[in-house]
């Protein structure tokens, strides 16, 4: 054999051998690829990719086929982050229980020889919180549901992410809809998969959407009477509306379905939102109000909503477009009042770098009953009259709304204080825009005790300019409601941005009614952050007040 020859060989089989190679890599390739498919849809799955807790929760793991002796390992990503359980296998399935020992996010890897899911923890510990805290953990979560009937109607309801992709409503949202448009509370809009699930008679709905989940709410236990609940949802178009009340009688049965009954104000288009305890658990889904009471709703029990979620299955599945065909011809009154151009929930903020101390709500009392006055004028001869409040900020200046002093000719005017005080008007600056007005006062002393010869000085209240309530803040008002004067009320911010004509008002459920207009909103330090202005009619409890920067604009 030459030398040439042998060369020649030598070449060829290297070539084979590294052809031989290459296919074997690719058939290694191709069996791994194999293995990763079947590691998307293969023995192991988990009923949940992304969970979220609050408190204790549970998930299943499904091994299909799995064999005598055969189990899984659970993992979390980072240690001392949850506390993982895993019960006994009931066949192939195997429920997993995580209590979050951390408000931290984590991934669980759930292995079986070499194939491995993951379920991502979104995570809170079970704890109690603010008003505050609540709407901001539950915001994420929170969503608009707008639906168009046949006839063009427009309707605004509520709902929210009960788990990844998963968005659950009132069925009344929907029931006359030829159209239906998401949107979560940060405006994204989430294009609609499917109804995966619907219950007239629990007046609960399931709708499936794409894109990434933002957030998501767990379930409460059970409900207990008596105590603090909180809601958000889109009373009369009005997105972001957040009040609060208390349980009035848990396990009402109605029709067969269990109701919380609630002292809560709503309004049209509140339904679908989320009933929430103090530690941020859906206790309910608000279904209805009771027209003959004040305040008094029912929201559907949460036990309804966990066994409605449990029996769904693929059976329940309805596409849009088949959906749709069952609502041809169904109307529904508008609630889409556009009212406000948009809404704003800054957080807190305060001028200066000293915050002071929470006062109680007695000291907040016993501060705005010195310095707030009632303002009574009669403009006409038949004794017509305009009622209202104001406070003083100094010691002859008083704050109130420029409707309150509008009045085409004054016959006789009384500004008196709860301590006995009446006060002559020297002079005033208003600005009609932002329905404000700055009355300059002197002390009548016509009014003076005659037997002292001393009048009981009074208050001020000091003005938090630049101050911007967080969502779900304790705040007080007092003033005249109905003529009943030294009246005391609490509620919580709303919304603490609300534009009306050119104004931006803070949107809140303390009560108010005619008589209140120019008294102050206080925060819980005791300072003005607004004027109490304007009352929502259609909404249960929900007032306006005029932000205390615009008394700068007067003149």
């Amino acid at each position: 054999m030459t030398m040439k020859r042998k060369v020649r060989e030598s070449i060829i089989f290297r070539l084979f051998a590294t052809a031989m190679l290459v296919f074997a890599i690719c058939i290694t390739s191709i069996a791994a690829g194999d293995a990763v498919f079947a590691h998307a849809a293969g023995r192991l799955k988990s009923s949940a990719s992304k969970l979220w807790l609050n408190g204790e929760g549970k998930f299943t793991i499904t091994f299909k086929n799995r064999a005598i002796g055969e189990d899984v390992t659970i993992k979390a990503k980072k240690s001392g982050y949850v506390d993982i359980v895993k019960g006994e296998w009931d066949g192939d399935i195997c429920t997993v229980t995580l209590t979050p020992l951390k408000d931290k996010n984590t991934t669980l890897t759930i292995a079986s020889g070499s194939e491995s899911i993951k379920v991502k923890l979104f995570m809170r510990r079970e704890k109690v919180m603010s008003g505050e805290d609540i709407y901001a953990y539950a915001r994420s979560a929170m969503v608009e549901i707008k639906t168009i009937d046949s006839a063009g109607s427009v309707y605004i309801g509520s709902g929210f992410f009960i788990g990844n992709g998963l968005v659950i409503s009132n069925e009344h949202v929907i029931a006359a809809a030829s159209s239906i448009t998401i949107t979560d509370y940060n405006g994204k809009t989430y294009p609609i998969k499917e109804i995966s699930g619907c219950d007239a008679i629990k007046d609960l709905v399931v709708i499936k959407v794409s894109g990434s989940t933002p957030g998501a709410l767990t379930l409460a236990k059970k409900a207990i009477g008596g105590e603090r609940v909180y809601c958000i949802g889109s009373p009369a178009g009005l997105t972001g509306t957040f009040i609060t009340g208390l349980v009035a009688n848990e396990g009402y049965l109605i029709k067969g379905v269990y109701y919380n009954q609630l002292s809560l104000p709503t309004g049209v288009g509140m339904g679908g939102g989320p009933i929430i305890n103090s530690k941020g658990q859906v206790l309910g889904i608000m279904t209805l109000y009771v027209n003959a009471a004040q305040n008094i709703t029912m929201a559907v029990d949460c036990s309804e909503i966990s066994a409605f979620l449990d029996s769904l299955t693929k059976d329940h599945i309805i596409s849009l477009e088949e959906y749709y065909k069952t609502t041809i011809g169904k109307t529904k009154e508008s609630n889409d009042y556009k009212i406000f151009d948009g809404f704003s929930d800054k957080n807190t903020t305060l001028t200066g770098l000293d915050i002071p101390e929470a006062l109680t709500p007695e000291e907040i009392f016993k501060q705005a009953r010195d310095a707030v006055v009632d303002i009574v004028i009669i403009y006409n001869e038949k004794g017509s009259m305009v009622t209202g409040s104001g406070f003083f900020t100094d010691e002859n200046t008083i704050i109130t709304n420029n409707h309150v002093m509008d009045v085409p000719k004054v016959y006789q005017m009384v500004i008196s204080d709860y301590l006995g005080n009446t006060y002559l008007l020297e002079s005033m600056k208003t600005d009609p825009d932002h329905d404000v007005a700055v009355l300059t006062v002197s002390l009548d002393e016509a009014a003076v005790d005659e037997v002292t010869g001393e009048s009981k000085p009074h208050g001020v209240l000091t003005l938090a300019k630049g101050y911007i309530p967080a969502v779900g803040e304790e705040v007080y008002g007092m003033g005249s409601p109905a003529g009943y004067s030294c009246t005391f009320s609490e509620g919580i911010v709303s919304m603490s941005g609300r534009f009306l004509d050119g104004i931006t008002f803070v949107n809140h459920t303390v009560p108010i009614t005619q008589g209140s207009s120019g008294g102050p909103l206080l925060n819980r330090y005791g300072q003005v952050i607004a004027i109490n202005s304007r009352v929502i009619n259609i909404i249960s409890n929900s007032n306006l007040s005029v932000l205390i920067e615009y008394i700068d604009l007067a003149e």
